[in-house]
């Protein structure tokens, strides 16, 4: 190399063979010359050639220090099919366009070098180097000496390419949105037991409300906190439901005869008091009005009437500050009659 440029490139079947011999490289190669030759200080020597020709070993000459062998430079076969030519080329082209937008990993710039190449011979030489196949699949394109085969072997291994990308594509896009899914489901579970934790867990909700409603619960001292206005007495259950963030408790002391109240309510009683606080003059039980006031109100003249004890010292209650209030305002009202129909529409009278 130190006296002459010309250098014969030829693949080694097995790279992992430190000690080839003749029958361990393949005869067909390419011809080049040396462009540039740097000696790197680790001893690494980095070598720039640029091919010339195709070329095939014709016989090894003798040499101790390196292969030396007499080459034979191979002559391509060009068909006189111009019009199968082009259409090669076009499909080369378009081909490889969807290749580099599909593999991530060519440049984008190559395109333009690609599209600019007339030689068809060169063309499909060029194409076949940005290819994500292996070696010996190389080395066979290498040895198709015919332009126009050769052109077409390319194009058929790159659409084979491009439909393993797609599929590819295809099963990173399904494996990203189940991930997506995944973690979005994890996070509204944490958001879910968070929001559980700072109104309180439902389990244990319920398992007050069984403690209430159990016999002989007018023996215990009960302090319950709920997130809804509620008569709390045996058999009664809910009265009213008031979805809001300000926790109000109903406290009943021991002994506050719970047992002789529950046996005076009855299923006309209960419908009653709902119709009561169902009614317009209670104002939708919002917190922060005056419908809350009555509310409460009602609630404690209806738990006197029947015997109740306040558990909270003369009160029935226990109140606690307001945080936030979240009105659900996605719903209308549709009324209609005779006359014609009318809609109305969530209209907040809160102001904090």
């Amino acid at each position: 190399m130190k006296y002459e440029k010309g250098i014969f490139l030829v693949a080694q079947k097995n790279a992992q063979k430190d000690e080839p011999q003749e029958a361990d490289i393949y005869r067909v190669g390419t011809v080049g010359i040396i462009i540039q030759l740097l000696r790197l200080p680790d001893g690494t020597v980095k070598v720039l050639v640029e091919g010339k020709r195709r070329g095939a070993i014709r016989e090894y000459l003798p040499n101790e220090e390196f292969f030396m062998v007499r080459v034979e430079e191979v002559e391509e076969a060009v068909d006189s099919d111009a019009v199968k030519a082009e259409a090669l080329m076009r499909n080369v082209r378009e081909s490889f366009e969807t290749y580099v937008k599909l593999s991530k990993k060519v440049h984008v710039e190559i395109v333009g070098t690609i599209n600019a190449i007339d030689d068809p011979a060169k063309l499909a030489d060029v194409v076949v180097s940005h290819l994500n196949i292996k070696l010996d699949e190389r080395q066979k394109i290498l040895e198709i000496f015919h332009v126009n085969e050769r052109l077409e072997n390319v194009y058929e291994r790159m659409i084979s390419e491009i439909e393993i990308l797609q599929v590819e594509e295809k099963i990173k896009r399904r494996v990203k949105k189940q991930m997506e899914k995944t973690q979005k489901d994890y996070y509204l579970n944490e958001q879910m037991r968070a929001i559980q934790k700072e109104m309180g867990e439902k389990d244990d909700l319920k398992n007050e409300i069984a403690e209430i409603e159990s016999p002989g619960c007018g023996q215990l001292p009960l302090v319950f906190p709920v997130d809804r206005v509620e008569c709390l007495v045996e058999g009664v259950g809910r009265v009213v439901g008031i979805k809001v963030t300000r926790q109000l408790e109903v406290v009943l002391g021991t002994g506050n005869g719970v047992d002789k109240a529950s046996q005076s309510i009855t299923e006309d009683g209960i419908k009653e008091y709902i119709a009561v606080l169902a009614s317009d003059d209670f104002q939708g039980r919002f917190p922060g009005t005056l419908g809350e006031e009555k509310t409460i109100h009602y609630l404690s003249e209806q738990f006197s009437s029947l015997g109740l004890l306040p558990g909270n010292g003369d009160s029935y209650f226990q109140e606690v500050p307001l945080m936030k209030i979240t009105p659900e305002t996605d719903f209308t009202l549709n009324i209609s009659g005779k006359k014609g129909s009318l809609t109305l529409q969530y209209l907040s009278l809160i102001h904090i």
